[in-house]
């Protein structure tokens, strides 16, 4: 299959009839680099699968809104590094159950 360029995403994901195809290329191209790049600040692969989970998630919402004022991949690592450090700290303020 041939990699979709980072431009033809976008333009498949401004438009409401294709917005689905372009987030599958952009999956397709990116869903392993934002595993690694998550995964080294969340360590965890169960950790670092609900991370990504709410990456795509906020990509979808957010597509749209791209102004294209950063590379797409300085914005897609934006986004899953904010979630990361937004996951550690929920991690840090969740009280610790022992078994007694």
């Amino acid at each position: 299959m041939i990699k979709v360029s980072d431009t033809d995403i976008l333009k498949l994901c401004m438009d409401e009839k294709t917005m689905e195809l372009g987030m599958r290329h952009l999956m397709k191209n990116y869903k392993e680099k934002l595993y690694w790049q998550i995964k080294r600040i969340v360590e965890h692969h169960d950790d670092t699968d609900e991370v990504l989970q709410n990456v795509w998630i906020k990509i979808w919402q957010n597509i749209a809104k791209f102004k294209g004022e950063s590379a797409l991949t300085t914005w897609l690592y934006r986004i899953a590094y904010n979630e990361s450090i937004t996951y550690i700290q929920g991690k840090k303020n969740q009280p610790i159950v022992t078994g007694k």
